[in-house]
């Protein structure tokens, strides 16, 4: 009966390492914490990329399946330069700004601007993404982590601000604002 029972354990343990890919994701493979690579039926060519399909890896222990959504786009919000709204219905809105609480920014002219932004992104590199900023379980999450929050948003923000100083207020508001977006985009994604 103990014989048996310690046959049973070997196979599930060799088992747990069959894995599938569903058509929607795709998966790479850490092997004690590094990416393993394969190699690709269609190109040849080695990959880290795990395409749709059933794959053998090595059991629990040794290897980690990551998966992640094939296109996913995901939106963080910038609130930073948008004024705080009063404490509640039929409060006055104050005289002036507090620049502690409230956020704003300064364009090229010198004038205060209050502005919304809403970074949307998608992750271009899950194998980069996981080695340099993150845990391999955050690919899968809806919401970014913390970490990767407060990196997007201080990148947003310093490109915001370093945009804005180069249009007057009357071309970041009205005349020229998909101009200023795109700018903006650019800076933030060169950073």
């Amino acid at each position: 009966l103990l014989k048996l029972a310690m046959l049973l354990v070997a196979l599930l343990f060799a088992g747990s390492g069959i894995f599938t890919v569903k058509q929607h994701e795709r998966a790479f493979v850490l092997r004690f914490g590094n990416v393993v690579q394969h190699t690709d039926p269609l190109t040849g060519k080695l990959t880290p990329i795990v395409v749709a399909g059933l794959h053998l890896a090595w059991p629990f222990l040794i290897d980690d399946v990551v998966r992640f959504p094939v296109q996913r786009e995901l939106d963080l919000p910038v609130p930073a330069f948008w004024y705080v709204a009063p404490a509640g219905p039929g409060q006055p809105v104050p005289d002036s700004l507090s620049p502690d609480i409230g956020g704003y920014n300064l364009t090229g002219d010198v004038n205060i601007l209050h502005s919304r932004w809403v970074v949307n992104y998608t992750v271009a590199d899950p194998v980069k993404f996981c080695e340099n900023l993150s845990d391999p379980a955050e690919l899968a999450a809806d919401k970014p982590s913390t970490t990767i929050r407060r990196l997007l948003t201080h990148l947003t923000e310093s490109s915001v601000i370093r945009t804005m100083a180069r249009y007057n207020v009357d071309d970041a508001y009205r005349g020229r604002r998909s101009q200023l977006q795109s700018d903006v985009k650019k800076a933030l994604t060169a950073r």
